[in-house]
């Protein structure tokens, strides 16, 4: 009921000041009086009422944080996985040229077949 009272007083004392003056842009309780549409009731989340600004700011900054240390995570996991594909590079031993003739299937297959140490 306190808020019934309150918009009375409101409509009241602007309806008192704009019978004197003319001007609905009055003061109430020393605050410029803004009148705006308001949010239609089926758009509110009603749970979500009890969330106050401290508790927003809160998980918002949590979530903020949590997104640098995933965007953190994957620039180090970019630097390993770089590091460790130039080492796989250099110990493939890629510097090796290519041979002038071509090789024969049957010793390209043979080669195949040889255990990993022996080839």
């Amino acid at each position: 009921m306190r808020g019934a009272q309150v918009a009375r007083e409101v409509l009241t004392d602007t309806i008192k000041r704009h019978k004197t003056s003319g001007s609905f842009d009055e003061y109430f309780y020393g605050r410029p009086l803004i009148i705006e549409e308001c949010v239609k009731c089926e758009s509110l989340i009603w749970d979500h009422l009890h969330y106050g600004n401290c508790n927003r700011c809160i998980r918002i900054s949590c979530v903020n944080i949590l997104t640098v240390i995933v965007i953190l995570c994957a620039f180090m996991a970019m630097i390993i996985f770089s590091d460790w594909e130039a080492e796989l590079k250099a110990g493939a031993g890629t510097e090796t040229k290519c041979p002038d003739k071509p090789i024969e299937p049957e010793v390209a297959y043979f080669d195949w077949d040889k255990p990993p140490r022996q080839r």
